[in-house]
């Protein structure tokens, strides 16, 4: 039952109702979402893309399409399992190689028969003490952490999931090196180490260690670890060498930092 996708207007040339497991998916930490689909069974290719930011996604196809693994790899196959959220790139639906990469590939929708969200391991925080563990007090005030948990996560609209918890790169951590110099942690009253500087005649003081990509790969990046005087936490911001879309969060630890956005 393949169907046409369209941004605004979605167009389904043969009818495709919502998978049998949608509604045993609620209580498992998404409710929003699953209420959404629920609430819109006329819209598949939205359906999809909602679902693909809290599970993973099976396909079946009519017939064999290729899937990219990765830049290198292709695979041609009937059905998949696709583990990364989908998004949508004009009128396209679109998938990226990886969960946290760059490079995006159209999906095939013309040719998709059947779909159905496969929930992976639990992700979630059961309470605020566990989310509290994950973050390290050097580097950010007690206050922030319980605003955190009482926030959503601008990426994908739930509560923050321990899987936006990201490893630092070795990239980042000699940008964090750099950082960790001068900085004397999240309570430090002395701003002697913390550059001045004056924008729109507003006096404020920073501090940053940075890694700068040599431009040798697409994958070289450019890392800033970051603090402002009297801020409650330690930016994290990394974007393609030269100039590119940002990666944005703030660091939790000496070796992870959370994901806050990308823009």
């Amino acid at each position: 039952m393949g169907f046409s996708f369209y941004l605004h207007s979605e167009k389904v040339y043969c009818y495709m109702e919502n998978p049998n497991n949608i509604p045993l998916l609620m209580g498992k930490g998404h409710d929003n979402i699953v209420r959404d689909v629920l609430a819109h069974p006329d819209q598949p290719g939205m359906n999809i893309i909602r679902l693909s930011k809290a599970f993973h996604i099976h396909i079946v196809f009519t017939e064999p399409v290729p899937i990219h693994l990765n830049g290198h790899k292709t695979i041609t196959v009937k059905e998949h399992t696709f583990k990364a959220p989908f998004f949508m790139s004009g009128n396209s639906i679109c998938y990226l190689f990886k969960k946290d990469g760059r490079k995006i590939q159209y999906l095939p929708t013309g040719y998709i028969d059947y779909y159905e969200p496969i929930p992976s391991s639990v992700d979630q925080f059961n309470c605020y003490e566990d989310f509290k563990k994950m973050f390290d007090p050097f580097f950010i005030e007690e206050s922030q952490i319980l605003s955190l948990w009482n926030s959503t996560s601008a990426q994908h609209g739930e509560k923050y999931k321990p899987s936006d918890f990201k490893k630092l790169s070795s990239n980042a951590k000699s940008a964090l090196r750099m950082f960790l110099i001068n900085f004397k942690g999240i309570n430090n009253t002395d701003k002697s180490s913390y550059t001045k500087r004056v924008i729109s005649k507003k006096v404020y003081y920073a501090l940053s260690g940075n890694y700068y990509g040599s431009g040798n790969s697409s994958s070289s990046r450019d890392t800033c670890i970051s603090h402002q005087f009297g801020m409650s936490c330690v930016g994290y911001t990394s974007e393609v060498y030269g100039g590119g879309p940002n990666t944005n969060g703030i660091i939790v630890s000496r070796s992870k930092y959370l994901w806050m956005e990308n823009d």
